[in-house]
This record gives structure tokens, sequence and C-alpha cells, in this order.
């Protein structure tokens, strides 16, 4: 059956919360298969019935498919897809990627006012043993403000007024496990117990205003800088080849080294649920040393770790998982692509997200980029975000989607579109710490403020 939609101009717009009811889309049946269709979009599953597809309208000015409402006593069908088979689309509060639940079934006409406010941006997330309070988290973003790698009272204000402003799980930033894994000689670490205790105080106070605390735990690679490495060492790689003509040329790692950076990661875990973080991050995403090894544009071993260019990246994280509570969730940051003829492509990051799944990793982060420089990346609002979507859909496991995400009536399409599970801002916190407070406001949702700023709740 194929069902053949035809746009009817109406001077009628409704807005129901933040839903934006810009055009009615008349979908009629004519016969055979729907996926032949030039806009599988707007292909929904019918029989004998007329439906209406609302759309929200994005910063861009474009609509996108949101809720499908059947005439009532209609067949009910899956949320608006943008292209292939549609993913899980879950209610509220489900398991994380949602894989052994039944989809949710789309509003009636009668229906569509209750739905337009039930923001799915505010919907809680389980994730093993830990429940995050909405779909909101904070990118990773490094401060370079710590001495030997000792988070200070920067990072307390930092992270802790995020989590004041109502994100469900705080990551700090790239938190590097070894004193030669820095970015630069500012960059935190955990790679001691004196490192660990001062995170804590920060762990602690993230947690007491209802945030989930996490770090990212992290190795530089070739891109650290030249002044991070003791007297004696050098920076390191897979293979002895520079980032760029400005940094120095790596020490290409033995296997027995290798082996002592799976270790500090395994080390680097432990301290941080010491330390009382509840959500951990592997960052194997642009161009640090997980993702050189991962990258065939860097990576030409001849060995084991060239042969299989994933083995690095699941030594680790299978010590990591060794360490790290069962009940708490573990997260992998990746570059989806290279963004370069010859490097990793999103299908090569799908293949990765399966086995990550298999070795007991619950979500995948996905980026891009960072490997090599002079690359040409094509930033526009939400642009990596179809890279969340095809991970998973394709390697079923869930997804966090990055980039230049703003609006909250974006983060909202993401999510109501089975693109992603959760939002994962940076710049945008950074701009606008209480981003959450203000997002539940726009997407017309009563959500908790801190006790001390309740008169500016109203």
């Amino acid at each position: 059956m194929v069902l053949t939609p035809r746009i009817v101009p109406t001077s009628l717009t409704t807005v129901l919360g933040t839903v934006i009811l810009d055009h009615w889309t008349v979908a009629q049946e004519t016969g055979t298969d729907c996926r032949a269709h030039r806009r599988p979009d707007l292909c929904v599953p019918a029989r004998r019935t007329v439906c209406f597809v609302a759309a929200l309208r994005l910063p861009c000015g474009l609509p996108v498919p949101r809720v499908v409402m059947h005439r009532k006593g209609g067949p009910r069908a899956e949320r608006g897809w943008r292209g292939g088979a549609a993913p899980y689309a879950g209610t509220g509060g489900e398991t994380v990627g949602g894989r052994n639940a039944a989809p949710s079934p789309v509003a009636t006409a009668d229906e569509i006012v209750h739905t337009a406010h039930m923001a799915k941006l505010f919907e809680s997330l389980r994730i093993r043993g830990v429940t995050l309070r909405n779909r909101i988290a904070m990118s990773p973003m490094c401060q370079y403000s710590s001495e030997d790698g000792m988070p200070a009272d920067w990072h307390m204000v930092h992270l802790g007024s995020r989590a004041v402003g109502g994100a469900a799980a705080v990551i700090a930033e790239a938190t590097a496990v070894e004193p030669r894994g820095r970015i630069s000689p500012a960059d935190a670490g955990i790679w001691n117990d004196a490192q660990a205790e001062a995170w804590a105080r920060i762990a602690r106070f993230i947690g007491r205003q209802g945030a989930v605390p996490g770090i990212q735990l992290a190795h530089a690679g070739r891109k650290a800088a030249a002044a991070v490495p003791p007297p004696g060492e050098s920076v390191v790689a897979p293979t002895a080849s520079a980032f760029s003509p400005e940094c120095p040329v790596p020490h290409a790692l033995t296997e027995a080294e290798i082996g002592c950076v799976v270790r500090a990661f395994a080390d680097a875990a432990r301290r941080a649920h010491e330390a009382g973080f509840r959500l951990v991050e592997v960052h194997g995403a642009h161009g640090y040393l997980i993702h050189e090894f991962l990258s065939p544009l860097v990576n030409h071993r001849v060995d084991g770790y060239g042969r299989d260019r994933r083995r690095f990246l699941l030594e680790v994280v299978d010590a990591v998982r060794r360490v790290w509570p069962e009940d708490l969730p573990l997260f992998v940051r990746l570059s989806a692509t290279d963004w370069s003829p010859g490097g990793i492509d999103a299908g090569d990051t799908v293949e990765t997200a399966r086995r990550l799944r298999d070795h007991g990793v619950d979500l995948v982060d996905c980026s891009s980029g960072g490997a090599v420089p002079g690359v040409r990346v094509p930033e526009a609002p939400g642009y990596q975000v179809p890279f969340a979507a095809r991970v998973r859909r394709e390697a079923g496991i869930a997804t966090g989607a990055v980039g230049r995400i703003t609006a909250p009536t974006h983060a909202e399409a993401v999510l109501a579109a089975g693109d992603a599970d959760l939002i994962i801002l940076g710049r945008e916190l950074l701009r606008h710490p209480y981003w959450s407070l203000d997002a539940a406001r726009t997407l017309g949702v009563d959500v908790d403020w801190p006790r001390q700023y309740g008169r500016a709740k109203g």
C-alpha cells in the first residue's frame, strides 16, 4: 500500500504548547508499497483513513513531522520518521534504548493537547541503576584551570551551576588518566588519589542538586602538548607520526606500553567511583589516543592493534567495565566520521557501536572529526544528529546527540523523532547555565527549581 500525500494550504495556525500546526498533510490511500514514495517520512501504515501530520517549526524554518493524528477510530502508527525504518519511540521513564518496550502509540486528534505538553526532553531516563531526571546532559568541556591535574574552585562553580540549572547529568571535562595524557599542562587529571579526593566534593555537590555526576576519562595521545610529558618521556600514539608540523613527533607505543595505558584507564575509573561519580564516559573521539587507534588515517600499525583497530578501545572498555560497578552506566564518545577520504565513516561507527554494546557500554555519544587537521566540517544546527540516529537504529544502542543544538524545540524534535536518547549540550550551556529551566518553560513543562531560586520561577 502506498500513501500519496498532497499538501493542502490552510490559514489556520494553531499553537498548542510549542507544537505548531503550520499545515495539514492529507494522506490518502492509493495502493502498493509505502517505501517507494519520494517522501517516506510522511508514509504511515493505514487502511481507509485520513491522517494529519503536525509539524514542529525549527529555528531554520523547516517543518519536521512530529505527531501523526488519525481520525478517531483509525489505525495507530509510529511517530513520523525522516527516512528509513522508524526507530523505537518510547514513553516516559523507559529504560535506555527501549529495546524491550513496545512502541508508543500515536496521539489521536482528541489527545493532541495532552501530547503537546508531554515534552520528551523532560521525561526521565533510566540507565542501569541510575535515573536521569530529564534528557539533558552537560558535555565534557576542557577548562584549562588545573595545576598538576587538580580540579579547583573553578570546576566546582562551573559544574555545580549546571547541576543547579537543571541538567540531568553533568559530565566533567576530559580528565587525563596519566600525566602525559593531558592536552595542556592546565588539564584536569585523575591519575592519583589526591586528585580523586579533590573531585569528590564536586561530585557530591552535583549529586545534591539532583543531577548525576559524571566524568570523562581521556588520553590526548599525539595531541598532547610537548610540555605535558614528564622529563624523559614524549607524547605517544599508535604510530610515530605527528598531528601537524607544529606538533611533536610521538613515540609509537609498544604492546607492553599499551597494556600500561589500559591499566591507567581502569585505575582512573576506580578512583572516579571512589570520588562519587555515578557515570563514566571513555573519550574515544576528537583525534585523541583511542581515536588515533580507531582511525586508518593515523593507525598504520601492522600488529594486532593495526589489524583490528578497535582492539585498544575494547580493551580499555573491558578494563573499565571490570572495575566500574555493574549498576552504573558507561558511555563512550566516538567521532562518527573523520570527514576525510579513507578515514572513519558512519558505517564503521555503527560496527564499533555494536561491539561496544556487546562489551557493556550503555550509550554512544556521537561526535565527529579531530583525527587530522585541515578537514572541512559542515557545521550547522544538528549537523551530527544523523550519526546518533543511524547508530541508534542500526547498532541497537542508546545514543547522545551533540552539535549546535541550542533551541529547546530543536532538542525536543530530535528526541521525538527517535534520533537519540539524550541531548548533550556543550557551548549552549557555557552561554546559558540555566538552559534546562528555561527549556521547561518554553515547552510548557513544570519542573522543580532550586529552593533558593523559587521566587524567580513565576
